[in-house]
């Protein structure tokens, strides 16, 4: 059953080895054409397969949240491949990016299937590697993510070298919590290692240039779809391991909340006042690490990060709606939007508030839930600090959306885009939906115990 459970697994990886044979054997002329339409077929098709052994696994074991996790990815995956048949802008960066996007899936279903360091080490190195192929038109920001990803990858090689001279394993469960200084060591490079994936401060720089010189695409896949599954991969392995080093990711929290809502203020460039705001968010989910009961850290976390990024997309599709009839790259550029388009302006201001957790939107409820759990544990200089960096972004907000209600001079802009406005609907609605979402995700990760 458990190899019949990787079968997802197996499909995304022949899917990546056709799509690279094809695009290397059939020239590139050939692939253009093909690999579109034949993309879209395979994530979909890997998406219904996925469906299906997660109904056949909950009926005989139960929930499962790897599966879960597995059949959500792979949903993306099909939305993304449609999005990408029907983008003109990113047609033009070949073939070769069905390649990438198939290949970065894999990772990140490797390091959701790891069981131990070894499979979560090659996930991890497998998506640093094709996020550097993705970054090639910009050499400067390849360069340096390399550069950086390896100093990082060699510490986190190092950490999981020294617990594996003290327990002999590389399975989590096989290591447990030790207070020997040599695991101490171990464990504060493995999670130093997971806090530059996730772009947590003072491991940030990197992310914020990657943002800056990146496509649009490429900024929606590292906020919305990277930080979620990897945030989930890293409170399932320092759950699992049953070592949470609180002194570092303490440190690691307030000191993202303090640059990430800092330094949102002063950013009149959208991608860098995304990249920034994405570190501050990560440092404020971070605080649940604080709490005293443990089980309830990883369910409250994943409804959080449902929500946010439900508003992230809805931000970035009223951008990119708006980009079609208007070059869109620092917030001035966004003056009197709200007059010029009403469908995209409004939209833009909603997905604002929602992502800071602003009444009525579900977000605010999740904001609250990690509040009252940090109150319950008395840890009331965490609190202190969600309350501070939660001020900080209704201000950098205030800030930058003023520029939607100013007068311009520029053209009319008339679109009439159904999906914007659908998405605006779902966004209100999902304030009375947030008990719901709550209730799947905790139901999933305390029941999802299934093989």
């Amino acid at each position: 059953m458990d190899n019949f459970l990787l079968l997802p697994d197996v499909l995304i990886l022949l899917f990546s080895v056709y799509i690279a044979f094809v695009r290397f054997t059939r020239g590139n002329q050939f692939a253009e054409k093909a690999l579109p339409k034949t993309s879209i077929f395979m994530a979909i098709f890997s998406f219904l397969i996925s469906l299906i052994i997660n109904s056949i696994n909950n009926f005989q074991f139960g929930l499962s949240s790897v599966l879960f996790m597995k059949a959500i990815l792979l949903g993306l995956l099909s939305a993304c491949t449609l999005v990408l048949n029907n983008n003109r802008t990113v047609k033009k960066l070949g073939s070769s990016l069905y390649f990438l996007l198939f290949t970065l899936t894999f990772a990140i279903m490797l390091c959701l299937s790891a069981n131990g360091f070894l499979i979560l080490t090659i996930g991890l190195e497998l998506y640093n590697f094709s996020i550097c192929f993705l970054l090639l038109p910009n050499r400067k920001a390849a360069i340096r993510f390399l550069l950086t990803s390896s100093v990082m990858t060699a510490i986190f090689l190092f950490g999981i070298s020294l617990l594996y001279s003290q327990f002999g394993s590389f399975a989590f469960d096989d290591i447990k919590c030790d207070k020997s200084i040599v695991s101490t060591i171990g464990f504060i490079c493995i999670i130093s290692g997971f806090l530059f994936k996730l772009g947590i401060a003072p491991f940030h720089s990197w992310m914020i240039d990657i943002y800056e010189k990146s496509s649009l695409f490429l900024v929606i896949y590292l906020n919305v779809i990277w930080k979620f599954f990897i945030f989930f991969v890293f409170a399932n392995t320092i759950l699992s391991i049953g070592q949470i080093n609180q002194q570092i990711i303490h440190a690691a929290s307030i000191l993202s909340m303090a640059v990430g809502g800092v330094m949102s203020i002063f950013q009149w460039n959208i991608k860098r006042f995304v990249a920034f705001a994405t570190v501050g968010h990560m440092g404020f989910l971070l605080s649940l690490f604080s709490i005293s009961d443990h089980a309830k850290i990883l369910p409250t976390a994943m409804t959080y990060l449902t929500t946010y990024c439900f508003a992230a997309i809805c931000f970035f599709v009223s951008l990119i709606v708006v980009k079609k009839h208007n070059p869109i790259c620092r917030f001035s550029d966004l003056s009197g939007l709200i007059y010029r388009c009403p469908s995209a302006g409004i939209g833009i201001l909603l997905s604002m508030f929602a992502m800071i957790g602003m009444p009525p939107f579900a977000n605010f409820m999740a904001k609250m839930e990690i509040f009252n759990l940090l109150i319950n544990s008395q840890n009331y200089t965490m609190l202190s600090a969600t309350i501070a960096y939660s001020v900080l972004c209704v201000f950098y907000v205030a800030k930058h959306m003023r520029y939607l209600f100013k007068r311009s001079d520029r053209q009319r802009i008339d679109i009439k885009n159904k999906m914007v406005i659908t998405l605006q609907l779902v966004l209100i609605l999902s304030f009375f939906l947030y008990n719901g979402i709550h209730n799947d995700w905790n139901q999933i990760l305390t029941a999802g115990t299934a093989p």
